[in-house]
């Protein structure tokens, strides 16, 4: 990266080496600071209209000189504070632009855009203060929707309107909330947040015929509906299967499929990095904008239990519900946001993020048919997720070398700069597996051979898992044949496995049991590996199981010698216990 390449001038050993040399070319290289510029937000950070009046490859090109001239005139009413009427400018200027004929601008366009300014050049440089005078005018002359209200107002004055802003002796502190701190200087934390903002810009631009519009403003409604991105063929239900449930993306990155969902989504990985973090952003900004936001999604969109899992390997705590709630939306974020990360770097995820949003507006706008508020039929949220697949992510994936062209010509501040930018962007590429995989999804009309190919790249992790089907068997044949008849009904519920096993050395070593004589050592190993297969077949599943609580996910305790008999022997209850069993059907599918 540049910032490697310049530390590395400045480094003590090539100054050793020749210090006039590397002073020259260090100065020849760096990038001046911009007056103004926020060091904390770079172009790759923003939506492409916002960076300058060039229109190449953009998505929405008759915005890129309204903008500047927008951001010009926010300027100067700044600036301009012994008018009584300070904002008259811009007022004047939004009339122009919405009152002639044929329109300019759409007042939802110029709304968006104002919102994408108070934020890239006073939110994010921590100058409100010169614009408070600001929220009165844009209240009373822009029409604004109770949505666009609720915005506007959190961005102009955050530690009034915003929904859990940090403040002292704060209870609901978490995670999302800190991001969005006026005084947030951590460069990650940062980039999160300002996708987050795109996001939300994009779904406001696009308008209410969006299911991301309705992840944001009107959750409640996807009740009963079929939840997009999700590997659920459930309907999202308060008491059964919620939306989380079906969006679950292991360690390792993968994306965990729904048992039994006997439907094929197009979505996989790298795509629903992007659909994830498109949806549960959704959510994020909904629980920054109203009071009733913990309500609408703990338990009738959201899975109480997965919420409440103290243990759970994303979990980022809280001290009250709206604490846990934020953490557990923001883990998913964090989650795919990183992903997408590790997968290119933080420019390239970031490039990729916002334009996806922008593509995904763009077509909102011109009303295609496979986008909806809500997917009632399990057919649509299907025909919907390949339609993305192909028309969001690959068409943005497929021209990410021209937006990160467009970002590096207007970095690029000499002529040794751009040459050698250029020479690093024709430089060949090391191919990894993960290339491979982001360009097999990528595959229209794929033939049998090539979907037989794509179930086994998706099943690598998963094969890995099933040489335990041997332990876990002998395990379950020896608690349920040999065992069970050691057992009394009134005690099932409390013994041990360490008790049980004890109780059988003294009764095998008995003369009746002539025949299980000597057979210590040989329950014991089965023992031994029978609860090495389900710890790591919980390890491997981040400690979900199926079916359990929301009918088919819930999570599951590792186990050792004191953990009683009945969790893991088949018993009435069949999303109780019955841990063996449970895994062994689940490797077995």
């Amino acid at each position: 990266s540049w910032n490697f390449l310049l530390n590395l001038l400045k480094s003590e050993n090539i100054q050793r080496l020749n210090h006039q040399w590397t002073t020259t070319l260090y100065r020849l290289l760096e990038f001046k600071q911009i007056k103004k510029q926020n060091k904390y937000l770079q172009l790759y950070h923003q939506i492409q209209f916002t960076l300058s009046s060039k229109t190449d490859s953009s998505i929405f090109p008759k915005l890129h000189e309204p903008y500047q001239e927008l951001k010009n005139i926010v300027d100067t009413c700044v600036r301009n504070t012994t008018e009584e009427n300070q904002w008259n400018i811009l007022l004047n200027w939004i009339q122009l632009k919405t009152n002639s004929y044929p329109y300019q601008l759409e007042l939802e366009e110029i709304k968006v855009m104002l919102i994408l300014n108070i934020y890239y050049e006073y939110y994010c440089n921590n100058q409100l203060s010169s614009i408070n005078t600001l929220l009165e005018i844009i209240e009373n002359n822009l029409q604004l929707s109770s949505e666009e209200l609720r915005i506007f107002r959190i961005f102009l004055k955050p530690e009034q309107y915003m929904i859990g802003y940090p403040k002292e002796n704060n209870n609901d502190k978490n995670f999302l909330n800190d991001l969005f701190k006026l005084d947030c200087q951590d460069e990650f934390e940062l980039s999160l947040r300002h996708m987050l903002v795109n996001l939300m810009a994009m779904i406001l631009l696009g308008g209410k015929q969006s299911f991301l519009w309705t992840f944001m403003f009107q959750p409640l409604t996807l009740q009963k509906t079929y939840g997009f991105g999700s590997t659920s063929r459930h309907t999202i239900q308060s008491h059964s299967v919620h939306y989380d449930c079906g969006c679950i993306i292991s360690q390792n990155g993968d994306l965990l499929q729904f048992s039994n969902r006997g439907y094929e989504s197009a979505l996989n990985v790298p795509a629903v990095y992007v659909v994830f973090f498109s949806t549960f952003g959704a959510l994020a900004w909904h629980l920054l904008l109203f009071d009733e936001s913990v309500q609408n999604l703990h338990v009738p969109i959201l899975s109480p239990t997965a919420i409440a899992d103290n243990a759970s390997i994303y979990h980022l705590g809280g001290d009250n519900l709206r604490a846990k709630v934020c953490s557990f939306v923001c883990t998913r974020l964090l989650s795919t946001f990183h992903f997408l990360t590790i997968q290119s770097n933080l420019n390239d995820a970031c490039i990729l993020l916002t334009h996806c949003f922008e593509q995904m507006s763009f077509l909102t706008q011109t009303r295609n048919s496979w986008i909806k508020p809500l997917y009632t039929t399990i057919d649509d949220q299907l025909q919907a997720e390949q339609e993305y697949n192909d028309n969001v992510f690959y068409f943005v994936y497929n021209n990410l070398v021209h937006y990160k062209s467009y970002i590096n010509q207007l970095n690029s501040q000499s002529e040794i700069q751009i040459n050698l930018q250029n020479f690093i962007d024709q430089m060949p590429i090391v191919i990894q597996f993960q290339y491979f995989k982001t360009e097999l999804y990528r595959l229209k009309n794929s033939q049998i051979s090539l979907k037989i190919l794509q179930h086994t790249i998706n099943s690598f992790s998963f094969l890995k898992i099933t040489k335990l089907i041997y332990d876990l068997s002998q395990f379950y044949l020896l608690l349920h044949q040999t065992y069970t008849q050691l057992i009394e009904q009134n005690e099932f519920s409390t013994i041990t496995l360490k008790e049980l096993f004890n109780r059988s050395q003294k009764c095998y070593n008995h003369s009746y049991y002539q025949k299980y004589k000597n057979q210590d050592k040989t329950h014991q190993s089965i023992i031994d590996k029978g609860i090495q297969a389900v710890n790591i077949y919980h390890q491997f599943t981040n400690g979900f199981i199926r079916p359990g609580a929301c009918e088919e996910i819930q999570h599951f305790s590792t186990i050792s010698f004191d953990t009683p008999v009945n969790y893991l022997v088949t018993n009435e209850n069949h999303d109780e216990g019955d841990i063996i069993m449970r895994i062994l059907r689940l490797i077995h599918l």
